[in-house]
């Protein structure tokens, strides 16, 4: 039975309603000094009423915040992250290509108007160093929704927001490699940095929740365009003979629920020259691999689906 516009509109108006309660009880829980998720609109005739996220501070000033845009346009570029309607504040786009840094006393608290999930943060975070250090992950649907008129028009006026806010040139950021033997000593502040978080840190979903109990070290998710997300877990272990133990899980995280067709997993060792590969078949959850590296090794790990293809490099 269709339902009635009516209702439905009905429907609608309470579920807003019910959302916008949690982010003023969110709010409300919040310090009275800007945090890393923090979403704000900065009063200034010359914008357009974007909504701003701030992200993370400067390696060398805390005092400089790195904040990009977020807006209702759901076209989606390169640079750029799509929000569900499933987060606090969602639906929005973050436009990480559009970052600009700020003073912490340019953020007004009243003008605090959300708050962003930790996960989706790490996200535009790493989808943000993929633009300071000119290695843009991107996808042919992403390609084309650049080369649209409609899209080049809207970046325009975003762009024209940024200059308009822009106090402080962008400085480049150093491509940093992962180091696992810090994992060892329980030291995960450069992981966290580039996005590798603890399991219950990610969203819940069916394909790797089995995980959630293991010993695992940490987790980083990846989105393979626009159907298919992945999760890649690493646990690490010191062995007897000085060597490290890498157990490596590709693992669907996602909606989908098995890992798709075609999906290749490698792990390539620089000092050996030597590599591994799986592919998966298109039924599997998970595509598990395991190595021992010796200290000071360094390897990649890549995930490639068509014309995606993700690189993660670490050092023992």
């Amino acid at each position: 039975m269709t339902q009635n516009p009516l209702e439905r509109l009905r429907q609608l108006a309470g579920e807003m309603e019910k959302k916008l309660e949690k982010v003023a009880n969110r709010l409300s829980q919040l310090p009275e000094t800007p945090q890393a998720g923090d979403i704000f609109m900065f009063d200034n005739p010359e914008t357009i009423g974007l909504q701003w996220v701030l992200l993370f501070s400067h390696p060398e000033d805390k005092n400089l915040w790195l904040t990009v845009p977020a807006d209702d346009n759901p076209m989606t570029g390169s640079t750029d992250i799509a929000i569900s309607e499933k987060a606090l504040c969602g639906p929005f786009t973050l436009r990480c290509g559009q970052g600009i840094w700020k003073r912490k006393t340019d953020f007004e608290i009243n003008s605090r108007v959300g708050v962003l999930e930790n996960w989706h943060r790490h996200r535009a975070t790493d989808k943000v160093k993929q633009v300071f250090e000119g290695q843009i992950q991107s996808t042919a649907w992403q390609m084309e929704t650049e080369a649209d008129p409609e899209y080049e028009e809207w970046m325009e006026q975003v762009s024209q927001e940024r200059k308009a806010l822009m106090n402080y040139p962008l400085p480049p950021f150093k491509k940093t490699l992962v180091n696992l033997s810090q994992w060892l000593k329980n030291n995960f502040y450069e992981a966290v940095k580039a996005g590798w978080l603890e399991l219950n840190m990610l969203p819940t979903n069916v394909a790797f929740s089995a995980v959630r109990s293991a010993a695992v070290k940490r987790a980083k998710q990846f989105e393979l365009g626009r159907d298919y997300t992945v999760a890649l877990v690493i646990d690490i272990r010191q062995l007897k003979n000085q060597d490290i133990e890498v157990s490596f899980l590709l693992c669907a995280a996602g909606e989908q629920t098995t890992l798709p067709k075609n999906l290749k997993f490698t792990v390539f060792d620089k000092s050996s020259g030597i590599d591994q590969e799986k592919t998966a078949n298109g039924t599997e959850k998970y595509l598990p691999m395991k190595w021992s590296f010796s200290v000071g090794e360094q390897f990649c790990v890549a995930i490639q689906l068509d014309d995606v293809n993700i690189t993660e490099t670490f050092v023992f």
